[in-house]
Formats: structure tokens, sequence, C-alpha cells
């Protein structure tokens, strides 16, 4: 029989495929650039489409259109998420290009530095998206 922990986490991480980009700088135009070495990460996580008031560091108010929540920490602030799997993403105006907003790419905006502590629990990371 299944550990109680063990249930909580699947039950927690109920995933649905995602893709990644990692944003590595950006060019003379102040357009994104993301490192592809052979396409995006494929990740598992679940998906949430919430809004949500998000203080920069900054002092800007952002309004986070979207949450995330992963059993990865690759997702730096910048980078890029596509809820959907890569045949999903095929199927997207802007392939073989990462995907614009209006094609559901998503920005992070924010992170959490540390993974949830409850004891027994996979760890898990918590990533905002505009």
């Amino acid at each position: 029989m299944p550990s109680l922990a063990w249930a909580l986490s699947k039950r927690l991480f109920k995933s649905s495929p995602y893709l990644f980009w990692q944003k590595v700088g950006s060019d003379e135009f102040g357009k994104p650039v993301y490192f592809d070495p052979g396409g995006p990460v494929s990740l598992m996580g679940r998906w949430e489409d919430s809004r949500q008031e998000m203080l920069m560091p900054d002092g800007r108010r952002v309004v986070a259109r979207g949450f995330l929540t992963t059993a990865t920490d690759l997702l730096p602030e910048g980078s890029l998420v596509f809820e959907g799997t890569t045949e999903d993403w095929m199927l997207t105006p802007s392939f073989p290009n990462p995907p614009t907003w209006n094609d559901g790419g998503r920005e992070v905006i924010k992170t959490n530095d540390a993974p949830d502590p409850r004891p027994g629990l996979e760890p898990h990371f918590q990533v905002w998206m505009t």
C-alpha cells in the first residue's frame, strides 16, 4: 500500500506537461534570447490559470496570470514556459520559434528560492508567470 506522503505528493503534482526555454540574454533590440541547443526542455508540473498581483524587487506591481508548481528549480526569471507538449507547440503559428504570448507562451516573472519544507513530500518550487 502506498504511503500517505506518496499519495499527497501525487495529488499535489497532478502533473501536466509543459515546455521551457531558458533566457540567456537580450539582443541589440532588447528582445529576449533563449538557450536552444536542441529545442525546449519538456517537464511536468501543475499549471494553474489564476491572477495575482505581485510586487517586484524594483517596486513595480505586475499581475501574474499563471502559477506553476514544479519539482525543478531550473526556471529562472525571464525564461519562457508553454503548457503542452512539443506536438502542441508545433501547431502554433510561431513554431519553430518560442511561442508568443498569443500562442500560449508565458514569461516567468518570479520564483520562490526554497522548496516547500513540508516533511514527507517531494520538494516543489513555485513559479509565477505573466
